[in-house]
Formats: structure tokens, C-alpha cells, sequence
């Protein structure tokens, strides 16, 4: 990762006196006009010093292993890889953060930098600053813009000027500790300083700084030495060993830079994560069957940089949250499927997400959890006592005959739904209820932030264009930050599976169980076989069962030649498959005969499922909530497509799911009439075809015209009529406003 020091030091807690980095400037030059110009004789004096805390805790250091390669000044590396030094460094030390390092030589002070950006002007009166610390020493820095003298013929030659420094303690008289003239030449850019030893203990200082020499000209020729007090640095002495931190020291010549430069560092990142013990970090391979147990060691795998954060006692959550309740057998899948390669759009390969972060201030747990989550497109939660992380990616979603494998989809039909209905035995509330996602949700680009490692970690941006939908919809963008993204690849896939997931799961349905459904969880895939939807009954409740057949609750239609699966929903709400067959003729089957006689053998009651010529549709979990034992679950649509489009490389084109209408909406089912005092209840079995939006209702009075009562999206209606002989009729009307044929009562006399 590249770290921005100069921010980092920005967010140090309790060692912001200490480590601060000193960033002083220098240089040189020349130039002239029409006279002749005597040779520079002055170069800044001064040195870029700078001690940086880097990380907590144990790391791997610099990349290349030579950290003079590693370290940017203004995004030039001190050494080039081929070994030519761009910048005489005087020192470069760094810790890799562990409890027995020892003290970084040389670097045996602690150092805090403070600006004064004052001119010393003789007419103006002395500069006075006042320090109150325990310190051994102070060193003060002076800066001029230009130092020479242009003489009346154009000649530049050397110039001077004496100053005094004075030091007083505790309000007492100052008392002289430099008195110097400063001489020689220099065009450009000139510093310089004096380190002041100062009483030991703990004091009030301050410190006079008074120009002796008479101020400069403004304008024309004479000396041109106008000189700053720039900063002051506060200096007290000691070797510390800053245990478990590792650090970066830096000395090198301020002859380089006429203003204060950026610091930057290649740094591969902690080396004390927890990592599964068959893992190999630098392969990221897995060998054999993990037992649970971890060694430490450098990744960037995010599934195991979530994990030890979230269970750090010394940097993360860990005090909050043990080890034993994370669920890090999920994060094992989690991390495998990570690792896995993908293509990197330049005719290369990476792994499929790696996490390059660098935490440098304190932040809510929660949103650091969330954050490092959505590295692996992830989703935490708390439940059971146990912190769970679910991951979208793809699912085994094939129930097995004979299997106990609980890790298979739930599925949900009318049978094992609440539904509720009135006093009178109608339906009050439709067991799914399905809403479409708005418009404005459905973006068709999507613009992506990472950091590019190989540009000294400046945000770039990858932008998807989704140009089928933009012909649709227009062009609608959305703005990503790809948290710990630092590849162009992988910026790029997270925006295709921005836009897959939004254009290809547009719906949401809410449904309710018993208590089963206090073992659903967020993030997971179960199964709807709505039987509206699918226009087709492909489930129930068992009647009875043995060890060769089963009787339903109601016929199914078999088609000849077509595979079915039969499957029973198990008290976890486990789809679990039990038999599969294919009807030499097509029929209406109540009973079904296995052939062999099978070991798992239902329960009256037990829900059942016949896959085969109808699919159920598929829904990820995306919240549960419990009122009076019962569980309301609300869901998305899932489409297992999404994946492969995020991981291609090639032109994204997503298709999204069409269900066909039929040529005619069907029909709505058997009309009743309930005659009531003063009007009459019309209701019907809804149609099943898709896309029926409301039903229109007719009547007749003494077999004279067809009168319209009303247009409902209800499957029942009041209507209040007078005395008579009637029928009644319905049809359905779907969102083409295409209409069904009728469907008519039988007579009925209102007196």
C-alpha cells in the first residue's frame, strides 16, 4: 500500500509532539544580468529529518527490500530500481514493529516542528516566541529568499548581516547565546539554523531574535538579504524503542527542494495477521482440510484481514468481540473464493479481490466492519450471539436425493406460508407480496474510485457503460469508492456487478413464516414456488407416504418424457430431494410410486416440492423481523448470471429477465356470489398468467344488458343491487390491457 505521510502524521494520537516530521527546504542557484557575478559560496545547511509512525504492530517493510527504493521525495524514489541515487540521503532507517526492536540510531531525539514565518527586520524590532515544555534543546531555522549584493554596475557579489539570538528562562533577563554575522552569496533559495542547549527540567523559555545589520533596500541595487525566522523545532533527547509501532527515519540534504516536498512510502502492511494454517499467503493456495487453527503472517486476502480486525484486542474489536464468536468457517469459503483468479482485462490474470487499505484515524467499528466487508462484496450481522458475514457469490443450489446437507436452499410455497382469512374463509393477504424496484435505483454506468499503487497512490477513476440500457433508460451514473481496491481490474468488476445486480434483480418480495423462521438468515438464497406466478401448482402438504409412494394433497400434471424431482421440505425448511422420475405418458397424479423403496420417508403434513418443467425463483435474504412469533422476511431477486458478467472482460451487455405474456391473459377461476342484506360479495379465484393487473366485473338484471360495476385488482367485490334475477360475470385484464374471456356465475334472485 502507499501510504501519504505527511497525512498520516496528521492523525497520530498522543504522539503528535514526538513524531512529527521536521520538512525543511533548501537549495541553490545562479543566474545574473549585465554585470559580472561572483560564485555562490553558501548551500543550505539544513536537513530533512523526518521520524514517522507507519503501522502498529509487526510488518514485512519495504517491497523491494531495499527502502531506499521504496521511499518517494515528490514521487521520485530516493534510489532508481536500477541502484542510481536520485538524492544523497544522509540516513534511512525503519522497525518492522516488534516488541524487542531496539532504537533507531542516530534518531535518538523526539522532535516537534513549529512555524513562525516571520521576518527579522531591524526597523520592525526583535521576534520573540515562548516555549513551555520539558525540553534539552531548540533548534531555530532561518530562511532567506535570496542572499547577495547587486552592485550600482549590475555585479552580484557576496553580502552579510549579524543577527543575536537571546534565551530567557522563567521571565528572567535574556541573556545573548548567538551572535553571528551571516556571510557569502547565494542567488537563490538560502537556509540555515543553531541548535540551543536549554536548562534541563521543565521551564518557560523565550526566545529574541534581533537583526543587528540595518534592513535592505526594498528596491534597486544594494545588499538583498532580507532573512525569516521560519520555524522553531522543540528537541528533547531520547532512545526510545517504540515497541510493537514500526517506524521510518529519514535524514537527507535540504539542498534539494526549495519548498517543503511530499513524503511518500511503499510499505508492505502488517505481518502478524491471522491467517488458516494450510493457507500459503504468498501462492494464496490452500493445502489439503483446514482444522481451524491459524498461524500469523502478512495477507492482503480481505476475508482475513475482516477477521483480524474484527477480533484484535489491541487495534480492532477483539475486546468486544472474541474470536470464538466469528463464524470463520464462512470465512474460509469466503477467502477461497477471493482468491481465485480472474482475468485482469490485460491479457494477464489477479486474484478475484485483495484488500491494499491503510486505517489511519480512529473510526466507528461498525462502519470499519461494514467497509472491510464490502471488499468481498460482504454483509455482517449479529445473531445467535455470533457475528456472521455473508458474501454474495455464487451458491450450490441443488438439493441431493437422500441428503442431510443443510447448507441447500429453503424453498416456500402457499403451504408453508402465513396467509391470513377473514371470518367468511377469504384470503386477506396474499402469501408473497412483490414490489418492483424503482426506476431511479437502476443506474446504467457506473464511475469507480480506487488507488492506483503504480502512481503513488493517486485516486483514478474506472467508469462501465451499460449501452443497451443507456438506449433504454438514458444515461443514469452512479459514484462507487472501491474500498481497498488498488487494480484498474478489480475497480472494473465491482462496477459490473453494481450495474448486473441492479439491472437483472429488479423486485423485492416480503413473505411470512412461523418459527421456522428464526433459522433464516441474511444473505442467504432460498427458493419461491408461487404457484400465481408460476401459473402452475408445484407444491403442497404430504396426505401419506410409505417407502414406495406418496399421496399429495392435490393432483400435479405430468408431462411425458419431462425429468421431475420430488423433493420434501424439512423441519429446517431444507429443500431435500427424495425421488426423481420421468412419466412415459402425461397424466394427473395424486399418488406417485417411487419404483424402490427409499430410507427417508415423510410425515404427514411435510411440505413438498416437483421441480422439472417449472423452475421456483430465486431470492436472497435481506431482513427478518419477528412480531408475535411470527417471522416476516423480505427479500430480493437473485440472478446467479450477475457473476459471470462482473468477472468477464469483454463489453458489458446485460440482458435483463423478460417474462413473456401469453398470447391472451388467462381466464380468472370459478365466480361465486354471497348474498348478503343489502348487497352482494362477488369473489373468484384469481388468474394465473402473468402480468394480470385487475378484473372487471359485470351483471345482469332479468336477462337484460350487461351493466359494468367496477374494475378491481381484488379477487373479490361488494356490490349493491336491487331485487331481481341475476348473473354476474369477470374477466381478467393484464398490463397490455389485453382482456380474458368471462367467466360466469350461476343465477342468483335478490327479493
Amino acid at each position: 500500500m502507499l501510504l501519504d505521510l505527511p497525512h498520516l502524521l496528521a492523525h497520530l494520537v498522543d504522539m503528535s509532539e514526538i513524531l512529527e516530521p521536521i520538512v525543511l527546504a533548501g537549495g541553490g542557484g545562479g543566474g545574473g544580468g549585465g554585470g559580472v557575478e561572483a560564485p555562490n559560496t553558501l548551500r543550505s545547511r539544513d536537513y530533512l529529518r523526518v521520524m514517522m509512525l507507519v503501522c502498529e504492530g509487526s510488518v514485512v517493510g519495504p517491497p523491494s527490500g531495499d527502502i531506499l527504493k521504496d521511499f518517494y521525495i515528490d514521487d521520485t524514489p530516493i534510489k532508481n530500481p536500477d541502484g542510481v541515487f536520485n538524492f544523497t540521503a544522509g540516513d534511512v532507517q525503519y522497525t518492522t514493529g516488534t516488541q524487542a526492536q531496539l532504537p533507531m540510531t542516530g534518531f535518538g531525539s523526539i522532535e516537534a516542528d513549529t512555524d513562525v514565518q516571520v521576518e527579522v527586520s531591524k526597523s520592525r524590532g526583535p521576534v520573540v516566541r515562548q516555549i513551555t515544555n520539558t525540553l534539552d534543546s531548540v533548534r531555530i531555522r532561518f530562511i532567506a529568499p535570496e542572499f547577495r549584493k547587486i552592485e550600482a554596475n549590475g555585479d552580484l557579489n557576496s553580502t552579510s548581516v549579524q543577527y543575536k539570538i537571546e534565551l530567557s528562562t522563567n521571565f528572567g533577563a535574556f541573556i545573548e547565546v548567538v551572535n553571528q554575522t551571516e556571510s557569502g552569496k547565494s542567488a537563490g533559495f538560502y537556509a540555515w539554523n543553531h541548535v540551543i542547549a536549554l536548562p534541563s527540567g521543565t521551564a518557560t523559555w523565550q526566545i529574541r531574535v534581533t537583526r543587528l545589520t540595518d534592513d535592505p533596500p526594498i528596491t534597486g541595487t544594494g545588499d538583498k538579504n532580507k532573512f525569516y525566522w521560519q520555524s522553531y523545532t522543540s528537541i528533547r533527547s531520547s532512545r526510545l524503542r517504540y515497541p510493537n509501532s514500526s517506524l521510518v527515519a529519514l535524514s537527507v540534504s535540504a539542498e534539494y527542494f526549495k519548498q517543503s516536498p511530499k513524503v511518500a512510502l511503499m510499505w508492505r502492511g502488517k505481518n502478524d495477521v491471522r491467517i488458516p494454517s494450510n493457507y500459503n499467503p504468498t501462492t494464496a493456495t490452500y493445502t489439503g482440510i483446514w482444522d481451524g487453527t491459524f498461524s500469523v503472517g502478512f495477507t492482503n486476502n480481505p476475508a482475513w484481514v475482516y477477521y483480524d480486525l474484527i477480533t484484535s484486542e489491541r487495534y480492532g474489536a477483539g475486546r468486544y468481540i472474541k474470536a470464538a464468536a466469528v463464524d470463520k468457517w464462512s470465512l474460509y469459503k469466503i477467502g477461497k473464493y477471493c482468491d481465485e483468479l480472474v482475468d485482469d482485462g490485460k491479457a494477464g490474470t489477479e486474484r478475484r479481490f485483495v484488500c491494499n487499505v491503510y486505517i489511519r484515524s480512529q473510526e466507528d467499528a461498525f462502519k470499519v466492519i461494514n467497509n472491510l466487508s464490502s471488499v468481498f462484496r460482504g454483509m455482517s450481522y449479529w445473531a445467535a450471539g455470533q457475528v456472521f458475514v455473508v458474501q454474495d457469490a455464487p451458491r450450490n443450489l441443488i438439493a441431493v436425493a437422500n441428503s442431510t446437507d443443510t447448507n441447500g436452499p429453503r424453498i416456500y410455497t402457499e403451504a408453508n406460508t402465513v396467509t391470513e382469512y377473514d371470518e367468511s374463509g377469504k384470503m386477506t393477504s396474499a402469501p408473497f407480496n412483490y414490489k418492483s424496484t424503482d426506476l431511479a435505483v437502476r443506474h446504467t454506468a457506473a464511475i469507480v474510485s480506487w488507488i492506483d499503487r503504480g502512481d503513488y497512490g493517486k485516486v483514478k477513476l474506472e467508469s462501465v457503460l451499460d449501452d443497451a440500457n443507456i438506449l433504454k433508460y438514458g444515461y443514469r451514473p452512479t459514484e462507487l469508492e472501491a474500498y481497498g481496491c488498488a487494480t484498474a481490474g478489480q475497480a472494473k468488476r465491482t462496477a459490473k456487478w453494481v450495474l448486473a445486480t441492479e439491472q437483472l434483480e429488479r423486485e423485492t418480495v416480503s413473505f411470512r413464516v412461523g418459527a421456522e423462521g428464526a433459522l433464516i438468515r441474511p444473505g442467504e438464497i432460498i427458493k419461491i414456488a408461487d404457484s400465481t406466478r408460476l401459473r402452475k401448482r408445484i407444491g403442497g402438504r404430504v396426505v401419506s407416504a410409505t417407502s414406495t409412494s406418496i399421496t399429495l394433497d392435490a393432483p400435479v400434471e405430468l408431462l411425458a418424457g419431462q425429468l421431475y424431482y420430488l423433493s420434501i421440505v424439512t423441519d429446517l425448511g431444507i429443500q431435500q430431494l427424495i425421488h426423481q422420475f420421468t412419466p412415459s405418458v402425461a397424466s394427473s397424479a395424486t399418488i406417485i410410486n417411487y419404483g424402490t423403496s427409499i430410507t427417508t420417508i415423510p410425515d404427514a403434513g411435510t411440505v413438498w416440492i416437483l421441480g422439472g418443467d417449472i423452475t421456483p425463483q430465486l431470492f436472497r435474504v435481506l431482513a427478518i423481523s419477528e412480531s408475535d412469533g411470527i417471522f416476516t422476511v423480505t427479500c430480493t431477486a437473485h440472478n446467479p448470471s450477475k457473476y459471470a458478467i462482473a468477472d468477464s472482460t469483454g463489453t458489458l451487455n446485460i440482458a435483463a429477465p423478460v417474462r413473456p405474456f401469453p398470447a391472451t391473459p388467462d381466464t380468472p377461476g370459478v365466480v361465486q356470489v354471497e348474498i348478503n342484506t343489502g348487497f352482494v360479495t362477488v369473489f373468484w379465484e384469481p388468474a394465473t398468467s402473468f402480468g394480470i393487473k385487475e378484473y372487471r366485473v359485470e351483471y345482469q338484471l332479468n336477462g337484460g344488458l350487461w351493466v359494468w360495476a367496477d374494475t378491481t385488482s381484488y379477487n373479490d367485490l361488494d356490490i349493491a343491487l336491487p331485487a331481481g334475477n341475476y348473473l354476474v360475470r369477470v374477466r381478467s385484464i393484464d398490463m397490455r390491457d389485453s382482456y380474458s374471456s368471462y367467466v360466469m356465475s350461476g343465477g342468483f334472485t335478490i327479493v
